[in-house]
């Protein structure tokens, strides 16, 4: 069993991140971190052999994050997706949708969303 913990770097994704690592270890569990890159036009400050790897790996050119994300679950044989949540307000993910929510639909495997506590 494998864990994969996509992040973007938010408060959220800094959650969701703690939680995998921490269920990971307390079950001897392989963890991967995945950030994606949808946009990889913007990687201009990268060395080369780095922005082909980005290029060649999920989340890379037009692909959504979210597919990126379950791209990466079935490429690495992760077992359980875990992702932060409620970067959005109530309205926003209704209107906009969320890449949880995406991932949710995407993928057979479990997902866990991490909500971070309130200050």
């Amino acid at each position: 069993m494998q864990i994969l913990c996509a992040t973007d770097f938010s408060k959220q994704a800094k959650a969701a991140a703690d939680i995998a690592a921490a269920l990971a270890g307390k079950l001897n569990l392989p963890l991967k971190l995945l950030h994606c890159i949808p946009d990889p036009v913007h990687m201009g400050d990268l060395p080369s052999p780095a922005r082909r790897a980005v290029l060649q790996g999920p989340g890379g050119g037009s692909q959504s994050t979210a597919l990126g994300i379950c791209d990466a679950a079935a490429m690495h044989g992760a077992d359980v997706i875990c992702m932060g949540g409620g970067g959005r307000s109530r309205i926003g993910a209704a209107l906009l949708g969320s890449t949880a929510q995406s991932v949710m639909s995407l993928t057979p495997k479990p997902v866990f969303v991490v909500h971070p506590e309130e200050p």
